[in-house]
């Protein structure tokens, strides 16, 4: 509803990190169309889908909600790789055919939108043991996604709350306004970079408010809070 203004250069940045070697996709890959258009997490899968010449596959959402009737249409067509937000992803496992041997060619998980919760991943390596599950963070301002770590068991051992991981190149993550809790410096979440949009369409005060210039970059002032590890 705020109307962010994605430019070509920005998502020509987005392109440039999923083709590198942090996503490894391939053109033999198929893709899961479960997000809405009207979601940024669907500009993920298919943009990424489009730039390497895989398969996307499209479904409407009578198809969706129906988990047990989803998970027998997306057998046959074999997909390789899952992008929706964590609670989606926990209301499929709830359906006793969603596994690694009906979906044996799905290897890779992507999250996005919300907090990942150890059990869910612990739930998805159970039913999918050779798959990778995957933490990617990132506002629609800053286009979709500027963040991405493996939430492997190790790191779940590491972490009592699962990281919002690594920053793509190109960008960084700053912290302003900072505090001191429990021995951690916090602060609101500042992303910089080439990725970052324009501005919001017709609300130049919400413009000036969150968008702003740090070392001559442009910036986004997210309203979350975070601190590094």
């Amino acid at each position: 509803p705020k109307g962010v203004e994605i430019t070509r250069s920005n998502v020509e940045d987005l392109l440039t990190w999923v083709s590198g070697g942090d996503y490894g996709f391939r053109p033999s890959d198929v893709f899961i169309n479960q997000c809405s258009f009207s979601f940024d997490v669907s500009f993920f899968d298919l943009l990424a889908s489009l730039q390497h010449g895989a398969t996307l596959v499209l479904n409407a959402p009578e198809q969706i909600k129906q988990h047990g009737e989803f998970t027998k249409h997306l057998a046959p067509l074999e997909p390789t790789v899952w992008v929706s937000t964590p609670s989606f992803l926990s209301l499929a496992l709830l359906n006793g055919e969603f596994n690694s041997a009906v979906l044996s060619k799905l290897n890779r998980f992507y999250l996005a939108g919300e907090i990942i919760h150890h059990s869910l991943v612990r739930r998805v390596h159970e039913k999918f043991p050779q798959a990778k599950v995957f933490n990617a963070y990132g506002p629609t301002e800053a286009t979709v996604i500027v963040t991405l770590v493996e939430v492997s068991e190790n790191l779940l051992q590491r972490y009592p709350s699962v990281p919002i991981g690594y920053v793509k190149a190109g960008s960084r993550i700053d912290l302003i306004e900072t505090f001191e809790q429990e021995g951690e410096v916090v602060g609101e979440l500042v992303i910089v970079g080439e990725n970052v949009a324009r501005g919001y369409y017709g609300r130049p005060d919400l413009t000036a408010e969150k968008f702003v210039q740090v070392g001559g970059r442009t910036a986004y002032r997210t309203g979350g809070h975070g601190f590094y590890k």
